[in-house]
């Protein structure tokens, strides 16, 4: 899973690379990517 969020919100949440979450979303709100 690969999720854009903005700084602040990275900020906000206290993220850093390796912080363990959980995901959770609307079906409504999904975006497929193809790579």
């Amino acid at each position: 899973l690969v999720a854009l969020i903005t700084k602040r919100s990275t900020e906000e949440m206290g993220l850093q690379t390796g912080t363990p979450i959980y995901a959770s979303f609307k079906a409504t709100g999904v975006h497929i990517i193809t790579r």
